[in-house]
């Protein structure tokens, strides 16, 4: 008969991973609530991390880290760009003006910009090209243990026993 092939260990603890990410969003609903829409876009998000790593890796044969990271924030400035422009429609520019006349505004652009996302998404995509994409994406899984705690320590939330157990995964 035909044997399917078997699950290597990294696949393995992939899944294990994102099966854990599911299991924390469904079962953290003290205070929040969980919808179908928020439950649909966090499988979107899922889907297109994955497929973020899988062309990061295809591309990286061509592109250094560098002009991959930059490529990447040049179509996600004109995307939410056109989204603003959208969404704001006659108040864009006043929106706009408003934004880059502002300090606190120009600190945290220079922190999400610099150190959260050039920073961190080089570093990235510069693992993509050691790693494979399914490492690569087990990873990046430990943002959610890192946003438990950073709730635990931060925001005085409550540790969950669900929570614990799906951290270890």
């Amino acid at each position: 008969g035909i044997h399917p092939d078997p699950i290597d260990p990294i696949s393995r603890i992939s899944m294990m991973s994102l099966i854990a990410v599911i299991v924390i969003t469904l079962a953290s609903g003290n205070s929040g609530s969980n919808t179908l829409l928020g439950i649909v876009l966090l499988m979107v998000a899922v889907f297109c991390a994955s497929l973020f790593n899988i062309l990061s890796r295809a591309e990286s044969k061509r592109f250094t880290p560098v002009e991959r990271t930059y490529m990447m924030f040049l179509i996600g400035t004109i995307g939410f760009n056109i989204i603003a422009l959208v969404g704001l429609n006659a108040n864009y520019m006043t929106e706009l003006t408003r934004a880059v006349t502002s300090g606190p505004f120009w600190g945290a652009i220079s922190y999400l910009s610099i150190l959260s996302s050039i920073v961190a998404f080089m570093l990235y995509n510069y693992a993509t090209t050691l790693i494979s994409p399914v490492r690569a994406a087990s990873f990046a899984n430990i943002t959610t243990v890192v946003s438990v705690f950073a709730g635990i320590f931060i925001m005085n939330e409550q540790l969950t026993l669900v929570q614990l157990i799906c951290c270890v995964f």
